[in-house]
């Protein structure tokens, strides 16, 4: 006659029972401890301290509080003249400008929100929109750098090969910001902005 054989405490089932569950918990004690080291801590830059949180970097500046994705450090090298900014910064209207047939209207339509709010809560100022062409997308006027004027500047965000902010050949008026992505879009904005913040000089 077979002895039935009793389980205890150390058997091999229950060991490797425990190692799962062990792994399993630990598992996620890391993933909450690596989403929580992504969203602390702060870094400085001449002498402006910014938070590292989910959506960012955040900052007060002027008395008011300004998230961007890009750090500074990580945009200053792109070119953006201190005359332009403060062009800019002193307006009390501004036109967004954009091409309807861009490949990135998703980002753009972001980032005209992001802009408008900015604007409004940074600067006092309005910011409309236009498209550089008729669409069924948009309800929106079809203008072009030729239409900017010292009263009302526009930010044209546009296609290009090189990362760039400079006055449009048509308007001194008219801010050109290139880029080749909507990665470059984003990084383009915060560059505008840090500059008209006197973040970056």
């Amino acid at each position: 006659m077979r002895r039935k054989r009793k389980d205890t405490l150390l058997s091999g089932k229950n060991l490797m029972a425990g190692f799962i569950v062990s792994i399993m918990v630990l598992s996620v004690l890391g993933f909450m401890w690596g989403r929580e080291a992504d969203t602390q801590g702060s870094l400085t830059y001449d002498g402006i301290v910014f938070d590292r949180v989910q959506e960012g970097w955040q900052t007060e500046v002027g008395g008011s509080s300004h998230l961007f994705q890009y750090f500074p450090g990580e945009v200053d090298a792109i070119d953006f003249s201190s005359a332009d900014a403060v062009m800019v910064r002193d307006a009390r209207m501004m036109v967004f400008l954009f091409d309807p047939d861009d490949p990135d209207l998703v980002t753009l339509d972001t980032l005209r929100l992001d802009l408008s709010d900015a604007f409004a809560t940074g600067f006092d100022s309005y910011l409309s929109s236009a498209t550089t062409a008729a669409s069924d997308l948009y309800a929106l006027p079809v203008l072009g750098c030729a239409n900017a004027s010292q009263y009302i500047p526009f930010i044209y965000f546009t296609r290009g090969n090189e990362t760039g902010i400079a006055p449009s050949a048509e308007s001194p008026y008219c801010l050109v910001l290139s880029g080749s992505s909507g990665m470059h879009y984003v990084q383009l904005k915060d560059r505008l902005l840090y500059g008209m913040l006197g973040v970056i000089g």
